[in-house]
């Protein structure tokens, strides 16, 4: 019989006594600076950075809950602005849009709506504040779309000569905005589940591949703002917002690889590569049809969404396809050329500081600091990884599709010997099983001795850290 939650027994709660209590209250005392600190914010943008360092932080249920109700509540923003005074700071601080197109747009309150929706959504708990987020994708890129047709209306009736619905001649205020803000949901989406541990070790080539187009297409979208945002102030916020997403674009790309290599050195596991599980098991959830399936279900959220191009499964393998041309030690190589991309990215970030809002500069400066740490740990691990000569084993010096093949032989073999239905082999056929099953021996031999890399939180909990313990 089906126990309900009211049927339920109290869970049983500890009681906090001594210094740990003292430590506790220090700590949601700082919690509650956070949030009066808050309530001061000058800038959007310095509010999408005090909500990143609250999740960081991870503070306390009570905080959060006062966050959700005295920030946001009844459709009242508790700031020094009213929600619509906020949304148009929020557009003019990243696009020169004229009075009358931002007059006509604001008129209908979908994007005060949409906007304070986004703001409650960043006062969740992480889980919850994950799948809010991607419920909210569709909201923000349907706002996107009405958006553009009021761009193209302002930008005819300002300019009636020129042609409105080309993206070269009309700058689309709105709307540019608008993508942004879900280009940042979306990014948040994407890299909350690895602080959440949804994703297992085998999806991160997957995973990473996919947030590399995302800021790929963010970083060429905040380019063609900056192009038509005149104005020292907004060209330096346009900058401070492209130096963190052109360093996480690095570090994607640098994940990406990296996981990629010991997914096909079977480093990274999936649960059904277990001892326990036969061949012709792993094989059928190896198929194509089931990694599609699995591909289809990781990304349901955000395959129907009009921007950005949404990477496909059949995308998906061509680029892997292109990675397993190369060695697989040598996207170690590619991965620490684009960690060092990222660490110079950052490392010049000082060079965007400007003599405006010390406190928004200084939020900003703090997210650098986190990533900056996060590529600093990884560049570490991948230097232990290199020095310690296990990449250079003869086993290991193989593509990505040579691995592939390796894999599909001995598995097929293990499967026809375990149906006691083994079909008459050339000596060939023969040959290339035992070169397989001596492959797997000696992978596994290393993954278990030496390659024991895993995956722990870092700096910034958003982002992998690979550790090395083995090198």
């Amino acid at each position: 019989m089906r126990r309900y939650a009211a049927a339920a027994p109290i869970k049983p709660r500890e009681l906090i006594e001594g210094p740990a209590c003292v430590q506790e209250l220090e700590r949601m005392a700082k919690d509650l600076e956070l949030v009066e600190s808050l309530v001061r914010v000058e800038s959007v943008e310095q509010l999408v950075y005090m909500f990143q360092k609250i999740h960081i932080r991870a503070p306390s249920p009570f905080v959060r809950s006062l966050l959700m109700t005295t920030l946001a509540n009844n459709e009242h923003v508790v700031l020094a602005e009213s929600p619509e005074a906020l949304v148009r700071r929020a557009v003019l601080e990243m696009v020169a849009a004229p009075p009358r197109a931002l007059a006509g747009w604001f008129a209908n309150g979908d994007i005060i709506r949409v906007f304070l929706d986004w703001f409650r959504t960043l006062a969740q708990n992480p889980p919850r504040a994950r799948r809010v987020a991607y419920k909210c994708l569709g909201t923000w890129d349907a706002l996107q779309g009405e958006a553009e047709q009021a761009d193209i209306d302002a930008f005819g009736a300002e300019h009636p000569g020129r042609d409105a619905a080309d993206p070269a001649q009309n700058p689309f205020w709105v709307s540019s905005w608008v993508y942004h803000m879900k280009l940042m949901l979306l990014e948040g989406a994407l890299l909350g589940g690895v602080r959440l541990h949804v994703y297992a070790a085998y999806e991160l080539p997957i995973i990473f591949g996919y947030a590399t187009q995302v800021f790929e297409a963010h970083a060429a979208h905040l380019d063609r703002m900056h192009m038509g945002a005149p104005g020292a102030a907004r060209t330096q916020r346009l900058q401070r917002v492209g130096v963190l997403v052109r360093a996480q674009r690095e570090m994607a790309v640098a994940t990406w690889l990296i996981s990629h290599m010991f997914e096909r050195l079977l480093v990274f596991r999936a649960p059904w590569h277990s001892k326990h599980s036969d061949a012709a098991t792993v094989l059928r959830l190896e198929s194509t049809s089931a990694q599609r399936a699995r591909y289809a279900l990781r990304f349901r959220h955000v395959s129907m969404l009009g921007s950005p191009t949404h990477l496909s499964f059949d995308g998906w393998c061509a680029s892997a396809e292109h990675l397993d041309e190369c060695l697989l030690p040598e996207l170690l190589g590619h991965a620490q050329n684009a960690l060092s991309a990222a660490r110079t990215i950052l490392g010049d970030a000082k060079d965007h500081r400007d003599s405006g809002n010390a406190s928004v500069v200084d939020a900003w400066a703090d997210a650098c600091r986190l990533l900056y740490a996060v590529v600093v740990a990884n560049l570490v691990a991948m230097a232990r990884l290199q020095q310690s000569g296990v990449l250079r084993a003869k086993e290991l010096m193989v593509s990505g599709a040579a691995a592939l093949e390796y894999r599909q032989c001995f598995l097929q073999a293990d499967a026809d010997d375990a149906a006691n239905d083994r079909p008459v082999r050339s000596k060939k056929q023969r040959k290339d099983i035992e070169r397989a099953r001596k492959w797997r021996d000696a992978v596994e031999a290393l993954a278990r001795n030496k390659l024991n890399v895993t995956c722990v939180q870092g700096a910034h909990p958003d982002w992998p850290v690979f550790s090395v313990p083995g090198a």
